[in-house]
């Protein structure tokens, strides 16, 4: 449940523009339907957890979306700097989205933490489906899967991104993200790994939620979502570190070769994302 507030949320925030109000206005009854779905929330969870939602949704648009709208006029700001990206710079403004999304999940712990008690072994035993589905279908897109058709879908995904944002990519944009997807280290199993493990501790929260004291059960909340930004495992810490300067040098390369056309495309795009947050978030 947590996951899905903190997850759907982001999501909707960073979508197309074209989409972006109409996806955050039924944020309530998305995430809703998603909670009932993971965590069988009918009956008397009904209204308590829906109670919480709208209260970390409302919180979300009042506060949140504001940040997203300065993170994105800074944003733009630099892009008018004819000076080139760096990896570093692109570091920088993703680990500001990153803080805001661990943000979200403090939110969310606040919200959610007393519910826990009240989870019992229908709510584990829909939790292990759902995580089982989601597992099963991780390991068919990214390991049961031949290394050509996984490069083919990495190079496809990330055209796809930076088309959103840069228009049609020319040839040798193109040439620079299929390198990308050549260097990058298979890391289907790894990251399989990384989520197996995390599912374990969220089941362990849920587990000890039932007996721990409430300001207990926010800490292990708060610190699962810190997890995200910066892992405590060592290892998982490193490859994450790895893959993001990889995706950065990327980025700057790209932002780097980008035409006039495509810049002023960038700025216009960040100018009514940041319109639009601003819009959410006066609204009620």
């Amino acid at each position: 449940m947590i996951r899905w507030v903190l997850v759907a949320l982001t999501v909707l925030t960073l979508s197309a523009c074209t989409t972006m109000r109409l996806g955050y206005n039924s944020a309530n009854t998305l995430i809703a339907y998603r909670m009932n779905d993971w965590f069988d929330t009918s009956g008397e969870l009904e209204a308590p957890a829906r109670e919480r939602l709208d209260s970390v949704i409302a919180w979300h648009r009042r506060e949140e979306l504001p940040e997203y709208s300065r993170l994105l006029l800074g944003a733009r700001e630099r892009f008018a700097d004819p000076a080139p990206f760096t990896p570093e710079q692109v570091l920088a403004m993703q680990k500001q989205v990153t803080q805001r999304l661990v943000r979200t999940g403090d939110k969310a712990a606040d919200a959610f933490a007393d519910l826990f008690p009240r989870f019992g072994l229908a709510q584990r035993k829909r939790v292990i489906a759902r995580m089982d589905e989601s597992n099963a279908e991780f390991t068919e897109k990214n390991i049961d899967i031949s290394p050509a058709k996984l490069r083919k879908r990495r190079i496809d995904d990330m055209e796809d991104r930076f088309a959103f944002w840069f228009g049609k990519l020319d040839a040798s944009q193109r040439e620079r993200i299929e390198k990308w997807a050549d260097e990058a280290e298979p890391s289907g199993t790894e990251r399989l790994a990384v989520r197996r493990m995390r599912q374990t501790a969220f089941l362990n929260i849920m587990d000890t939620g039932k007996t721990a004291s409430v300001p207990e059960t926010n800490r292990k909340l708060k610190a699962f979502f810190a997890d995200l930004e910066t892992p405590a495992d060592a290892g998982v810490r490193e490859r994450q570190r790895k893959q993001l300067q990889h995706w950065a040098a990327l980025t700057s390369d790209l932002i780097n070769s980008a035409s006039p056309a495509q810049r002023a495309r960038i700025q216009e795009k960040i100018k009514t994302m940041s319109d639009d947050f601003l819009t959410l978030s006066r609204q009620k």
